[in-house]
């Protein structure tokens, strides 16, 4: 039997009042039209990108038979169309939220086939991670002008990218220095905040809690260079740091599978500590003589420093708050 005919039949037995009656018709009217706005933002997002890629396959096809001044033209065009999208949303349709995802994505993507189109026509000179680099920085302010989410998401991959590109594979050729990666990642932090108290249970705060950990970890690496087994002390106490985060209030009360940061800190911490349960480190390590001026003026022995400040901080304010009840063991794996 459906909930309205439940209601009726409710009423009818004097079982509720019609004013109780009438606020259960409005809860389930706003659980219904949740479910279905999640539906229109997530076929809006998917059409801008859809659009915006098939732009791109329809110029590259006939690129080739195109003058300079048209191809120039073609260059430009998607990232006006962008541009007045974006502003028509700003002006008429701020509070539609499937609209301000949907025009943020397109001039996303415009503005990333805008840089590479007019550097194949003019040959400007670059290579991928300066190319990233601009893509990035143009495209940040639209994070917080347009509220979006799915260019933080995107956002947050492109900073990756660019931190492999420069930090692993191209570490010796590459125009542009991997450490951006963490200047562009403190600019999207506050964003990242504001969406947690916004809208903690939303699907995109549920992405975040996923990507930034994922990213984090994927691009810790790029400061090593000489000594690298403090890098094994950075990662436990990136671990652990996790842990500790994940069972902070907002977080702890999630599910595990939207928990990225116990999950990803549980998991690394099993995997570090099998890999450092084998002879080989611990032999490398006694036969290795490293002097302290060695020590203090590698970044990888900062980098442990300061996750290891920052695990020991979260940890102690789990304490002082009692927050989320007692710490779990693998919160005090960082400590020596």
């Amino acid at each position: 039997m459906s909930i309205r005919k439940d209601l009726e039949s409710m009423l009818s037995a004097g079982v509720i009042d019609t004013e109780t009656a009438e606020r259960i018709r409005k809860y389930y009217r706003q659980q219904g039209g949740n479910a279905g706005n999640r539906l229109i933002i997530a076929f809006g997002i998917l059409g801008a990108v859809l659009v915006g890629l098939g732009v791109i396959l329809i110029l590259a096809h006939n690129w080739d038979q195109l003058s300079r001044s048209l191809k120039t033209l073609f260059a430009f065009l998607p990232l006006l169309i962008g541009q007045l999208l974006c502003g028509w949303v700003l002006l008429r349709q701020e509070g539609q939220v499937a609209w301000r995802e949907s025009a943020a994505a397109f001039l996303f993507f415009a503005v990333g086939a805008s840089i590479s189109l007019i550097s194949q026509i003019y040959h400007l000179p670059g290579d991928v991670s300066a190319y990233l680099l601009t893509w990035m920085l143009l495209c940040l302010p639209l994070v917080y002008l347009l509220r979006s989410s799915i260019t933080s998401l995107l956002y947050l991959c492109g900073i990756t990218y660019l931190a492999v590109e420069a930090g692993y594979w191209n570490w010796n050729g590459a125009s542009v220095a991997a450490d951006w990666y963490w200047l562009l990642l403190l600019c999207l932090l506050p964003y990242y905040y504001l969406l947690h108290r916004r809208a903690p249970n939303s699907n995109f705060t549920t992405f975040h809690h996923w990507l930034v950990p994922l990213s984090v970890l994927i691009s810790l690496g790029i400061v090593a260079e000489e000594q690298g087994e403090w890098m094994f002390v950075a990662y436990i106490s990136l671990f652990s740091g996790y842990c500790v985060l994940g069972r902070f209030p907002g977080l702890a009360d999630r599910p595990l599978y939207n928990n990225g940061y116990r999950v990803l800190g549980s998991l690394g911490i099993v995997a570090l500590l099998l890999t450092l349960s084998y002879d080989w480190f611990w032999q490398e390590l006694r036969e290795r003589a490293t002097s302290l001026q060695e020590i203090l003026s590698a970044p990888e022995f900062y980098a442990a420093a300061l996750l290891s400040l920052a695990a020991a901080a979260g940890l102690l304010f789990r304490l002082w708050r009692k927050a989320s009840g007692p710490p779990a063991l693998e919160e005090y794996v960082f400590v020596p």
